[in-house]
């Protein structure tokens, strides 16, 4: 329950407007994205992806904080689920290349 709530917390951080603040919570959910259990759990987080997906592709985004949400996509890519969302929000590099090496 409370890994939910801090994952939620995060997740809300990372659509503030305070770019130290955002980079902090991906930083997090970076950390958090080692752990396959908790890939699971940012993945069934309501707009997680795409919100990680929206700051990879921002001109505008901190480039530090843009980075460290696509190591934590990268991370997510080893959970199913999480790589159809991807694709649902635009990021459809993991689900080609899973269809390329016959992994679907």
């Amino acid at each position: 329950m409370g890994e939910t709530v801090l994952i939620r917390s995060a997740v809300k951080c990372l659509s503030r407007s305070l770019s130290a603040e955002r980079e902090e919570a991906a930083a997090l959910l970076f950390e958090l994205s080692k752990s396959d259990v908790m890939c699971e759990k940012i993945g069934a987080t309501n707009g997680a992806i795409l919100v990680l997906v929206g700051m990879t592709s921002s001109k505008t985004e901190n480039i530090r904080a843009s980075k460290l949400a696509d190591l934590a996509l990268n991370n997510l890519e080893h959970c199913d689920i999480n790589v159809k969302q991807m694709a649902e929000s635009g990021r459809l590099q993991p689900l080609l290349r899973r269809l390329i090496n016959g992994n679907c």
